[in-house]
Formats: C-alpha cells, sequence, structure tokens
C-alpha cells in the first residue's frame, strides 16, 4: 500500500481525521486535527480515500499516548485528551444536523467522568497463530486480521478476570482460536458476571468448566457457520443460571446476557432522568422499547405505559421487569413497530430508541398524522437520526438536544432529541 502526507482539518463523525490531498477527502484513523502525519492508504476510491497514520510528523497538543498497543480496535480516541473529545462530540452533533438544515445547540456533553472500565459488555475474538498460540483478540481495525489481546481497559475488571478464566479452561483442553467464534461477557453493577461461549463445530471435545466467583453462568453455543456473527443455533451447555439484574435509578431490570442493554449504565441513567423530566402524565407509547429500561424508568409518571419491541426474549423481560417493579398499568406488545403505528395518538408522548437504521417510513408518517404531543427520540446513530428529525420538521420543534458519552475514548455518541408538536 502507498503513503501520503496529509494535514488533518477536523474529526468527522466517523472517528477518523480528515484532510485533503490533491483535492481528494483522506480519512484517517489515529490522526487529530491540526497534525500532519504520514499514513497507510487502505482504501483509495475516486471520491475518498481512507488511511491509518503510522509516523505523526507535528503532534497536537490534544495528543495522549494510548493505553494499549490495540486501541485502534477498540477505542480509537485513546489517543485524545477526554474533554477535547466531549467538545468534538458536540461539534459533531450540530454538523450532522446542519447537513440535514436541521438548527439546534445541544447541551453540553454529559459525562460521569470515568474515562475506562465503564464497560459492562464486551465480546472477544481468539488467536492462534500456532499449535502452541492461544489469545482472546480483537480484529483489526477495518479489516479481518486479528490481533491478541489481554483484555480491555475499557472493561469492567471483572469482565476481563473472566474472559482470561475461560480462555485458560480451553487452552487447556487443547482448544484453540480456529475452533472458536467469540465470547461475550456481560457483568452487573454489583460485578457478578455471565458468559456466551459460540464454537464453530457442535463435536468439539470442550472441558467440564469450572465456574467460580465473580463467574455465576456460562452458556456454551454452537454458531452457524453461516453466520459470521454471534448468533445461537443450539444451546450445547449450561452452567449456572444466566439471568442478569441490575438496578438503575431504583428500578430493577432482569434481562439476558445476549439481550440489548446498554453498556454504560450511570451514564444511560443520567439520560434516563432527562426523559423522565419531559413526562407529564398521561399516556406513554415506547416504541422499541427492549427489556423496558426507558418505558419502564418514566412509568410512575404515566397513567399508561406501552412497550413495542419485536424481540420475544426482550418481551419476555419485559414483561417480568413489569411486574418485579410493580407497574400493572403497563402493556407489552410483541411485534415489528410499524405493524402497530395505529397505537399512537394525539394524546400520548412517544419515546422512540431504534435500531441503527432508524425510524420505518411508516413510522414518520403516523408521527406526522398523528401528531402525538411529545416524541422524545434518543439514537446511537446521528446520521439517521438527523434525517428522520428532519422529515418531521414543520409538525414538530425541537425543544431539547444533548448528548451523552456512553463510549468514552470512541466516537460514538448518544444523542437525545426532545420534540413538542407545533401549533
Amino acid at each position: 500500500m502507498s503513503t501520503i502526507k496529509i494535514t488533518i482539518d477536523r474529526l468527522v463523525f466517523g472517528g477518523q481525521g480528515m484532510g485533503e490531498v490533491g483535492g481528494k477527502k483522506f480519512f484517517v484513523w489515529n490522526a487529530l486535527p491540526g497534525e500532519t502525519v504520514e499514513a497507510r492508504i487502505t482504501k483509495n476510491k475516486r471520491d475518498y480515500g481512507e488511511a491509518i497514520a503510522e509516523h505523526i510528523i507535528t503532534s497536537s497538543p490534544q495528543r495522549r499516548d494510548a493505553r494499549e498497543n490495540h486501541f485502534l480496535s477498540c477505542s480509537p480516541w485513546q489517543i485524545l485528551d477526554f474533554s477535547e473529545e466531549n467538545k468534538w462530540k458536540e461539534k459533531i452533533i450540530q454538523e450532522a444536523f446542519a447537513r440535514e438544515n436541521v438548527d439546534l445547540s445541544p447541551d453540553a456533553i454529559v459525562t460521569d467522568g470515568i474515562e475506562y472500565g465503564y464497560r459492562n459488555k464486551m465480546e472477544f475474538s481468539f488467536w492462534s497463530e500456532t499449535e502452541n498460540d492461544f489469545s482472546l483478540a480483537f480484529f483489526s481495525r477495518g479489516g479481518k486480521r486479528k490481533i491478541p489481546i489481554l483484555g480491555c481497559c475499557l472493561a469492567k475488571d471483572a469482565i476481563n478476570q473472566v474472559a482470561e478464566h475461560i480462555r485458560s479452561q480451553l487452552e487447556t483442553a487443547g482448544i484453540r482460536g480456529w475452533h472458536i467464534k467469540s465470547l461475550i461477557v456481560r457483568a452487573t453493577q454489583k460485578g457478578t458476571v455471565h458468559a456466551g461461549l459460540f464454537i464453530k463445530k457442535e463435536d468439539i471435545s470442550l472441558p467440564e468448566f469450572v465456574i467460580e466467583k465473580p463467574l455465576e453462568s456460562l452458556t456454551v453455543y454452537y454458531s452457524t457457520h453461516k453466520s459470521p456473527a454471534s448468533v445461537p443455533t443450539t444451546i450445547l451447555s449450561r452452567y449456572g443460571n444466566d439471568e442478569l439484574t441490575d438496578d438503575i435509578g431504583g428500578y430493577m431490570f432482569s434481562y439476558s446476557p445476549l439481550s440489548f442493554f446498554q453498556v454504560n449504565v450511570p451514564v444511560y441513567a443520567c439520560a434516563l432522568k432527562d426523559i423522565e423530566g419531559w413526562v407529564d402524565g398521561g399516556r406513554v407509547i415506547d416504541v422499541y422499547s427492549g427489556v423496558g429500561s426507558i418505558g419502564l424508568s418514566v412509568a410512575r409518571r404515566a397513567s399508561e405505559l406501552v412497550l413495542i419491541e419485536n424481540n420475544a426474549l426482550a418481551c419476555a423481560s419485559a414483561k417480568k421487569n413489569t411486574e418485579m417493579n410493580g407497574l400493572s398499568q403497563t402493556k407489552v406488545i410483541e411485534g415489528v413497530a410499524e405493524e402497530y403505528v395505529d397505537v399512537i395518538d394525539s394524546d400520548a408522548t412517544v419515546i422512540v430508541d431504534p435500531p441503527r437504521a432508524g425510524l420505518h417510513h411508516k413510522m414518520i408518517e403516523q408521527l406526522k398524522k398523528a401528531r402525538p404531543r411529545t416524541v422524545m427520540y434518543l439514537s446511537c446513530n446521528l446520521s439517521t437520526q438527523a434525517r428522520d428529525i428532519a422529515l418531521l420538521t414543520g409538525t414538530y420543534s425541537v425543544v431539547f438536544s444533548r448528548g451523552y458519552n456512553f463510549f468514552p475514548h470512541t466516537p460514538h455518541i448518544e444523542h437525545l432529541v426532545v420534540l413538542q408538536k407545533m401549533k
């Protein structure tokens, strides 16, 4: 691959530094605004290129030494001063919405100040180069090559401890990296840990695993080679009870290790408190509700709560969480959100936290037609969120905007927009 010398102008939504060479934009990892770097080109298209800085010619005063050699795989902004990171995340929010001609001024990014050890979930791969090698691994940034690691500084200590405990048992049993697809490890706020191990072949001779604190449960899955993702095909064995329970703002939530649940609970609790402040009674509809962590957190301020979720496992957890918190005014609907748009009416307060693809066009149409008084839109994808908000312009006005740093030292941003219908 050829190299370029480039000066970086700014950081962009994807996390790279951006600059131009010969009139063509390049998006460069391991590069900060104001820096001049020598970078190895990894993708060279007609209109743009991508690269990784391998030599910093002129360094930014905001540059910091990365804590880990594999930082580009897990947290490419380890090199950026944390306060500067938060400023850039505010700018990136504004730029994403400006591209859709939506004018907003987000409040300062919310953070609890904890930069490392915040993740309650990690997914590890495994690496073996020879019969004698067996390490935890991450994939290289933008590629399929695996990088051996000893753990990750973003994860809670208990997660790294358990991941190594399981790796060691596999190694002793003669298992190597080509036998295993992945290991998912989750920890509760109290430090109990649950893991899911995904095996590529059903006939591998696995050890009788030793389960010791802080590990509470381990489920071993066969996961078909037809999908690169960690999707369970068959349960091969289970040790312990794999139900997790977490306390968020005085509400108890039960969920599965494989369910969607926010990875940074303390900062997530800040977002939930902001959402609750916009609920003033009446009927609340939580769309794409998962295990119910948003809707149930505001249910006591609502006369009725409707949760809509298409994942059966998440719905089962939502029903249990409803009972566990004594929230009898709650109804759980299992189904695809766009098939239940008629539930939304003018008197409702609507909360949406959609997947990265954003809102289905039927949901947009129903919001414009029914004109519920307040819509709260939480998203991890600024591009699709800004697109959807732009489509609602004319029916709604933005009355609140705030970003949350759920993922310090990464370019990921969680963003809440509150809309109220125009008169």
